[in-house]
């Protein structure tokens, strides 16, 4: 019978990569469900805003559950206020994006996909920027399982002030450099380019396209189209 590891568990808190494949799975995802490929005659502003927009709203939901996971490990006061502060500051980030693509300048597929480029680069820039306190938390929650194997008589009270210590120096660490309001409309100088190209591939790669390259832009709906030919047509035989 194989004896199990007590300190191998699975990871409470998230790591970049978590993050980095919840992007992957949104962008991709869209046209599993949907044809990637779009004909600008059957498609619609509407349709467009309303795929895009929630795409940048249950990326958002994504990131802030996985930010919430480690909740239990305080069960006393919480997780650190800088781990709230990013969850409202996607929160914030992703609304800004949604206004932005409910303008009427938001016209083309190109807007559509540069709006969801970068609300997608904001808020994988927040989680990163809390990441150093939730890989701190990881290594405090590791080394409080292992003090507990050795003693577990004095856990509890090691524990305790373990974990209030590791609190206060994570917070230490990201606090003064933590943002809680992001410029939607000034993203190149919050996101680090390189995440910009890798989203930017991502979405070229897997997301929608129109079978015809040459089309900008689209009706409000595309039944208007339609009836605007067939009026076009019955105009010219009279």
């Amino acid at each position: 019978m194989e004896m199990e590891n007590p300190l191998k568990e699975a990871f409470v808190f998230p790591n970049e990569q978590e993050f980095a494949d919840a992007i992957v799975y949104r962008i991709q995802h869209q046209s599993l469900v949907m044809k990637p490929v779009l004909r600008p005659k059957t498609c619609s502003i509407i349709f467009l805003r309303r795929v895009y927009r929630r795409n940048v709203w249950s990326l958002y939901l994504t990131f802030a559950d996985k930010l919430r996971r480690g909740k239990g490990e305080f069960p006393s006061t919480g997780l650190p206020c800088h781990v709230y502060n990013a969850i409202d500051a996607m929160h914030q980030t992703a609304n800004g994006f949604v206004q932005l693509m409910r303008k009427e300048d938001c016209d083309s597929l190109d807007k559509f996909k540069s709006l969801l480029v970068s609300a997608f680069g904001c808020m994988f820039t927040l989680a990163m920027k809390v990441m150093p306190t939730l890989t701190y938390f990881q290594d405090a929650r590791q080394a409080n399982r292992r003090e507990r194997m050795r003693n577990s008589e004095d856990y509890d009270d090691v524990a305790a002030s373990t974990l209030i210590d590791t609190r206060y120096l994570a917070h230490q660490r990201c606090a003064e450099e933590f943002p809680l309001t992001v410029d939607v409309d000034n993203v190149a100088n919050f996101v680090d380019p390189n995440v910009m190209r890798w989203l930017e591939e991502l979405e070229r790669e897997h997301g929608f396209r129109f079978k015809e390259p040459h089309c900008a832009k689209l009706s409000l709906n595309p039944k208007w189209k339609g009836l605007a030919r067939c009026t076009n047509a019955k105009a010219s035989k009279t």
